[in-house]
């Protein structure tokens, strides 16, 4: 009687006498000898995926926490700018109440921010209002608070509300976020209160950032995997599953890379522009110590 055996899927299968390799000497490999990640068996997708989404998601809570100190440096000093123009802030009904001493409409310009206060009769926003050589700017009425900036060349300007019709950022109600009611006066109370917003909203942040890194860093990867795929390179042998493992593992030490560089807070490159340049560097000194230990990248059979 004759048998047949369903055969695993190309680029997800190991011959008997190759044990898959361990997590730990993927990650070796892709630190200390990224040549040898190409002639390894390769991993399961599934697994390699999970290693890449906890290191972009770890690099992404790590980037964004290295920057707290100064998100609430930034806070308290914006605090301490607005204590100096008004004395007591309060809320009603949804809509912001404040005591100043100077008269409305006034701006003034904080960190690089235009910032706009005004009454009922300038609110709401409009956009084709005059705004001054600011790029960006914050304008601030008793029924809306709008962060506003400048688009390129155009001078187009974007917005983003933060408080309109009643609601924070569209949704939230500002009970859920000051249930006992708002009323602070004077630059200790704002401070504080700035600096108790900032502190109870850092696991939004930093899941927030986790995740953002999460796509922009499968993003790339993914498109670096495609395209290999497609124009039949042989760097893609074994097919699409296997050259998909390579780069999940490949594009760890990038991330990291990345992360200290964002870490930094240098304004040249981005996050996504520093990981992709980080994992084209990667790949050529891949193939370039592949040619030199091997004679060439294999083909497979």
């Amino acid at each position: 009687m004759k048998t047949t055996t369903r055969q695993p899927p190309a680029g997800d299968s190991l011959p008997p006498d190759l044990p898959r390799p361990r997590v730990r000497e993927l990650l070796a490999a892709a630190f200390l000898r990224p040549h040898m990640l190409l002639l390894m068996p390769a991993d399961r997708v599934r697994r390699a995926l999970l290693v890449h989404v906890a290191a972009a998601l770890l690099c992404g809570m790590a980037a964004a926490a290295v920057r707290i100190p100064s998100l609430l440096e930034r806070s308290a000093g914006w605090a301490r700018w607005m204590a100096g123009r008004i004395e007591r802030v309060q809320l009603r009904d949804g809509r912001l109440a404040w005591e100043s001493s100077q008269p409305l409409p006034w701006d003034g310009v904080h960190a690089g921010w235009r910032v706009d206060l005004v009454d009922a009769a300038q609110a709401p926003f409009d956009p084709r209002r005059r705004l001054g050589p600011e790029k960006r700017g914050v304008w601030i009425g008793p029924a809306d608070v709008v962060l506003w900036w400048r688009l390129g060349e155009r001078k187009a300007v974007v917005t983003r509300p933060l408080l309109e019709n009643g609601l924070v950022f569209g949704f939230v109600k500002p009970e859920w976020l000051w249930p006992d009611g708002l009323d602070v006066r004077g630059e200790r109370q704002m401070v504080a209160g700035v600096q108790a917003k900032v502190v109870s909203g850092l696991p939004v942040y930093l899941l927030s950032k986790s995740i953002e890194t999460l796509v922009v860093a499968e993003f790339y990867t993914f498109l670096f995997a495609f395209i290999p795929f497609v124009m039949r390179s042989p760097l893609a042998g074994g097919g699409f599953r296997r050259v998909y493992s390579f780069y999940l593992y490949a594009s760890v030490p990038p991330l990291l890379v990345a992360t200290v560089y964002s870490s930094l807070g240098l304004p040249v490159l981005d996050f996504g522009t520093c990981f992709a340049g980080g994992l084209i560097l990667y790949l050529l000194v891949t193939v370039w110590r592949l040619g030199r230990s091997s004679g060439g990248i294999p083909r497979p059979a």
